[in-house]
């Protein structure tokens, strides 16, 4: 199915997992990419026209079919098959909850694109489909700017079945959305969190993941309520002001060749110790918690990745206390005022690198320990900033254990100050990295719309984008389970023997099979495709033959010997390739008409057989004359040496 990759920035994914499926297309296809995504190749006629991006826009609010959010409880009436929710731009508060009735956070710009794609029980996947942002009255969680609305429409397959999101538990979908800048600091945003999914690009269950989100109308409508997504702001500003006038120094080295501090007593005796520690591991989204932040238990380690450490100077304490009396919205932008006006309040950015298990310690001064006032941030092996649960999720300065308990990675932050510590230790400044999956994942020649397959066909895997760091695999899944055919991978162009798949024998009509890229515990990208029903087995499927207007119970509706599917693709025909026919398909025969040019010989005479120099006709392969073709007229009616077609073009009586 066609395809298209969400767009995205480098210096801002994690290494620690890549998509879309740019993730905008197809179904797209971030998806954001997302991967990429499916594009609107299902789209039928009187459907919304696609995008730019390839995704079909189903606004629900441009529209006007919501005009406030408290229709978007309204599941039997306005807002039957509305899927709803908002975007979030997350800011310090210590108060936020991890579900989009919290209304704190500040919502996404009016005309943010958003994009929605869902998964039948059986695995056909949906076309993408788009909506912005908008500010609209309602209730709490549904109000104010960020939020979006889906009127989700039913699509049909290549074998005429109608397909309907109902949010069934069985049925998936998933929500992402462009990441806009923050135009006043200059920093780029990603997404942290999505509901349902939980990771970004994530499919999550038909009838929610509990996250937050909430059916309306299970086995009835789509109608789904309490959707979201969450950005948060990296520190990618080219200036980096957040170091002020200081360069990254390494942290100062641990005794007894130690590469982190796991227990107090590792430092008895040692008189002003001082240091941060914590650990990073990679969010693999088998968790989806709402009422806690990441936990990391049986995560992978984020190795090698460094932890820097940036505090303030007694004059930017004093200057900072009055920036964290502002509104949680106003700091970001106040931050960066203050140290571009004072890059010297800056005390110093310290860093390391964390150990095999993701563990790391910053060994700091005395004079440069201010747990209240730091700001602290974690770069991949390539020196791109991560996004994930933490304590920041914008460039400010505030301490280490400041933000929410459910935003924040589980083991709170805790300070020790007494013996055997002669100075301070911080421990448990964790850091879960959310994966970038922004990998797309296509079935090059077949789809569920109009590029069916049979028995016996191979279809055609293809991925692009950055394949996660996380463990990855292909599946093939026949009906939405599992064929037994699965493959681990570590390239994006070595997919073993997962590259193809031969349709069974036994495959029948309507049957999806999907090839899906698991990474991690989730499905992060994934393609389909329907086996055709071909009732006269002539090779077009019915709905081709409907289109036609040919037989779909008859192989050979005009009769001329040749079956419509040969007829359609050519394929028998041996002038194939002479350049002879006007549609520019050379070779191409008409399934409703026997003398496809008119000159009086029957196509399945012409192409299987030679008019030799008496006039009768024999087998091709017995004559060294040329055969006549059945795409182009030779018929000469008053035997004067030009044809009917030569002398209409001289404008002689044939």
């Amino acid at each position: 199915m066609k395809k298209y990759s969400i767009s995205r920035r480098r210096g801002t994914s994690i290494a620690a997992a890549a998509l879309s499926l740019a993730l905008v297309a197809p179904f797209a296809q971030p998806i954001a990419a997302p991967n990429t995504v499916q594009a609107a190749s299902a789209q039928l006629a009187g459907d919304p026209a696609p995008d730019a991006d390839g995704a079909i826009n189903i606004d629900a609010i441009a529209d006007g079919t919501i005009t406030s959010g408290t229709q978007l409880s309204a599941a039997q009436t306005v807002a039957k098959d509305v899927v709803s929710g908002r975007v979030n731009l997350m800011t310090p508060k210590n108060s936020a909850i991890l579900s989009t009735k919290y209304d704190g956070f500040e919502g996404a710009p009016d005309g943010t694109k958003v994009y929605f794609q869902w998964k039948d029980v059986d695995g056909a996947e949906s076309p993408i489909y788009s909506a912005e942002t908008h500010t609209i009255d309602g209730v709490l969680g549904a109000n104010g700017p960020g939020m979006y609305a889906f009127k989700v429409p039913t699509w049909t397959d290549a074998n005429g079945k109608e397909r309907q999101y109902k949010a069934l538990t069985a049925q998936k979908f998933r929500v992402w959305s462009e990441s806009p800048d923050n135009e006043e600091t200059g920093n780029e945003r990603e997404i942290v969190r999505v509901a349902p999914g939980y990771t970004p690009y994530a499919y999550g269950k038909g009838s929610g993941d509990g996250l937050g989100e909430f059916p309306g109308a299970v086995g009835t409508n789509g109608n789904m309520q309490g959707t979201g997504v969450w950005l948060a702001e990296l520190p990618t500003n080219p200036n980096n002001y957040w170091m002020g006038d200081k360069k990254p120094e390494p942290g100062l080295p641990l005794p007894n060749d130690l590469k982190v501090i796991k227990d107090d007593r590792e430092v008895k005796g040692i008189d002003d110790w001082y240091d941060y520690s914590g650990r990073v591991w990679l969010e693999t989204g088998d968790e989806r918690q709402l009422l806690t932040g990441s936990t990391g238990t049986a995560e992978p380690s984020g190795i090698g990745y460094k932890v820097y450490a940036a505090t303030l100077t007694e004059e930017g304490r004093q200057a900072n206390a009055e920036i964290k009396k502002r509104p949680a919205e106003e700091r970001a932008l106040a931050t960066k005022q203050m140290l571009e006006e004072h890059p010297e309040y800056v005390q110093s950015v310290r860093y390391t690198e964390t150990d095999e298990n993701g563990d790391y310690t910053i060994h700091v001064p005395k004079d440069e320990y201010h747990p209240h006032d730091t700001f602290m941030w974690v770069e991949n092996k390539d020196g791109e900033k991560i996004v994930g649960y933490g304590q920041w999720q914008q460039p400010v300065f505030h301490s280490v254990n400041n933000y929410s308990t459910t935003w924040a990675p589980s083991g709170s932050p805790a300070e020790q100050k007494a013996l055997p510590v002669r100075g301070a230790r911080f421990y448990n400044i964790h850091f879960a990295a959310v994966p970038d999956r922004r990998v797309d994942l296509d079935i090059t020649n077949f789809n569920t719309t109009d590029t069916p397959a049979k028995p016996g066909d191979v279809a055609e895997v293809k991925l692009s984008g950055d394949l996660p760091v996380l463990p990855n695999k292909i599946e093939w899944r026949k009906n939405g389970k599992p064929t037994g055919k699965t493959c681990d991978i570590e390239l994006l162009n070595d997919l073993k023997d997962c590259g193809s798949f031969t349709v069974p024998d036994d495959a029948e009509a309507g049957d999806i099979y999907s090839a899906v890229l698991v990474s991690g515990a989730q499905d992060v990208a994934s393609d389909s495709f329907v086996i055709a029903k071909d009732s006269d087995g002539d090779g077009l499927p019915d709905e081709k033959e409907k289109e036609l207007g040919t037989d779909p119970n008859k192989a050979d509706t005009d009769d001329d010997g040749i079956n419509d599917g040969d007829e359609v693709n050519g394929s028998k025909n041996p002038f194939k390739d002479n350049k002879s026919d006007e549609d520019g398909e050379p070779g191409n025969t008409d399934p409703k008409n026997p003398d496809t040019d008119g000159d009086g010989v029957n196509d399945g005479d012409e192409i299987n057989t030679k008019v030799d120099e008496d006039g009768k006709t024999v087998p091709n392969e017995s004559e060294e004359d040329e055969p006549t073709d059945p795409n182009k007229s030779d018929k000469d009616t008053d035997k004067d040496g030009l044809t009917d077609e030569e002398e209409k073009e001289l404008g002689t009586d044939p």
